[in-house]
């Protein structure tokens, strides 16, 4: 058995460590504005409730899906939490939706929210003793929704043995994704099911919406997906490679096919240690793959992240060779999600065995990432008038979109933006430029200057602070 599911609480637990963003960025401290203390349990029934998977709606609602027991099997479980952390009385009069796929046990295991609000949950469901994938549709007040399939469920099975689905994403198309695992009669293999916005699945991906991919010789299990800017869906997870666990990453065309221009036949795996799991996947600005899990060190197990070139190489420039290990406490350490932050600081969370008891645990990286400009200068220069004339002068400029320039009367201070539009850039990835922008600061004195550049993809890295002493 692997490590992924072996946390067993009684009610389904969140923390808000998001619902205050600029906080977290800044300390990291639990948000106290969300249920008063940055955490909430929920009871669903009366027996087990377990969450695996959460999504934030664009009005900032919480959105986690798992299972709950009904007292003789596992049934689908929905909770929409409201910003501070109550229960979202418009979504079902209490917050709280559970559904039964089957007469058997049915558990959820990720889940997405559509442009349109609609919550899309995947996990799996057991027919006929075998357990098949299974997708859920609600509509933003929690009923099902009747245009998915006709009563808000699809359950697919890609063999003829169990099949079990963990990661869903949605196509900026509104196709629907779903990523897990699928017994070929002696192993399973990534298994990927593309669904059409109405619940059929969609024949333009590999003839039938279904693929499997068979990595190593023995057992391969998928659990993360990701869908690139330009379509492609990247599926991680790992894969039994001469008796060890190594991570596997797989990438396929909008059509199924394996990418060949990933490592030439689409998949990529791995080796860290002699144990490696990847559970969680995330898609950088500038197109690199983030792959989060873990990893054994000899006696237990640490964080792990893997970092790979749009190629499937692995990125040297992240700690040197593409992975890094964290060992948050003594014990156990599982990452299970991954997110890219919009500066590209890249946010892991899981779980971690501290006295003998699982907690939530969160680690946050630097993305490694060199700065998109290479500044060879910024200076500022008072001048006899009052004004200030600030100059900069760049080598390159890799998808630089402009810059802006910020004055503050303290060097740690409040700054505020002086410019009224983005300069725009003015080198590219071969030549940089020089730039002057003159500025009036309202009275004399000194004053702090600094210099952001912004890319094509909305990251920005500040330069500076440049110190000006304006005497008229």
């Amino acid at each position: 058995m692997t490590l992924r599911r072996i946390i067993c609480t009684f009610c389904f637990a969140v923390m808000g460590f998001i619902s205050q963003a600029t906080t977290f960025a800044a300390d990291g401290d639990l948000d106290t504005t969300f249920d008063g203390d940055g955490k909430v349990t929920t009871a669903i029934g009366s027996g087990e409730d377990q969450a695996y998977g959460v999504a934030i709606q664009s009005d900032g609602k919480i959105v986690v899906a798992g299972r709950s027991w009904n007292g003789v099997n596992d049934d689908f479980a929905i909770v929409r939490y409201n910003t501070d952390g109550t229960p979202d009385a418009s979504f079902d009069t209490d917050g709280k939706v559970t559904t039964a796929i089957g007469s058997g046990e049915d558990r959820a295991n990720g889940v997405a929210i559509q442009s349109d609000g609609k919550i899309v949950v995947a996990g799996y469901r057991i027919i006929n003793d075998n357990y098949d994938f299974a997708v859920v549709r609600y509509n933003t007040d929690g009923t099902p929704d009747a245009s998915f399939d006709t009563d808000g469920k699809v359950t697919t099975a890609i063999g003829s043995g169990n099949d079990f689905a963990y990661g869903v994403a949605i196509q900026s198309d509104g196709k629907i994704v779903v990523a897990g695992r699928s017994l070929n009669g002696a192993t399973y293999d990534f298994a990927v099911v593309r669904y059409n916005t109405d619940g059929s699945l969609d024949t333009t991906f590999d003839t039938d919406g279904k693929v499997t991919t068979d990595i190593g010789s023995s057992h391969d299990f998928a659990y993360g997906v990701a869908i690139q800017s330009d379509g492609k869906i990247v599926v991680a997870g790992y894969s039994i490679i001469s008796g060890n666990y190594d991570v596997a990453v797989v990438r396929y065309n909008t059509d199924g096919s394996p990418d060949t221009g990933f490592d030439t036949d689409g998949k990529v795996t791995t080796d860290i240690s002699s144990s490696d799991y990847a559970n969680g996947v995330a898609i950088q600005s500038d197109g690199k793959i983030v792959v989060a899990g873990h990893s054994s060190n000899g006696v237990n197990f640490d964080f792990a992240v893997v970092r790979y070139n749009t190629n499937g190489s692995l990125d040297t420039t992240f700690d040197t060779d593409g992975k890094v290990t964290t060992a948050i406490g003594s014990g156990e350490d599982q990452a299970n999600g991954v997110a890219i932050q919009s500066d590209g600081k890249i946010v892991v969370a899981g779980y971690s065995n501290i006295s003998g008891n699982y907690d939530f645990a969160v680690v946050r990286y630097q993305s490694g990432n060199p700065t998109y400009v290479e500044l060879l200068s910024f200076t500022g220069e008072a001048n006899e008038d009052g004004t200030v004339t600030l100059a900069w002068e760049t080598a390159t400029e890799v998808d630089n979109g402009g810059f802006n320039l910020y004055r503050s009367r303290l060097r740690d201070g409040n700054y505020k933006k002086i410019n009224d539009t983005l300069i725009p850039a003015q080198g590219d990835a071969t030549a940089g430029a020089s730039y002057h922008y003159e500025d009036t600061p309202p009275a004399r004195g000194t004053y702090y200057y600094n210099l952001e550049d912004v890319d094509t993809h909305g990251v920005s890295t500040m330069h500076g602070p440049e110190k000006v002493k304006v005497k008229k």
